[in-house]
């Protein structure tokens, strides 16, 4: 029996978002499997030092949400997972990172002024 893996786990990802996305956001996901870049880290999230980047088989999870501001992109970002057929656990983890990362980074961007250079 052949099982569309990319459906369900895209489902699991989007199940996870609808638990966790506030009124009014808008959260779009997009799973993909292939090769990916992976760097081990450490419990600190920071890169293992003196370790490589690894190219492996496995999924990328994207998770995005929209801009209140016109004109300018959507905020996105993604993550590896390093596996062929992880457990759905492993997706629901990576979607709760990536909005909560994706948030931050939205609210961080449209709190700057209209008009006012980054630094």
């Amino acid at each position: 029996m052949h099982q569309d893996h990319k459906t369900r786990i895209t489902g699991v990802v989007q199940d996870q978002l609808a638990k966790e996305k506030l009124i009014g956001e808008d959260a779009w996901c997009e799973v993909s499997f292939g090769l990916v870049l992976f760097q081990p880290q450490g419990p600190d999230g920071q890169p293992v030092p003196n370790v490589q980047p690894q190219i492996l088989l496995g999924w990328n999870v994207l998770v995005s949400l929209k801009t209140n501001l016109l004109g300018h992109p959507d905020y996105a970002l993604a993550a590896p997972i390093p596996m062929p057929l992880p457990p759905d656990q492993m997706f629901r983890q990576a979607a709760s990172m990536l909005l909560a990362a994706v948030r931050q980074k939205k609210e961080q961007e449209e709190s700057i002024p209209v008009g006012v250079p980054k630094q």
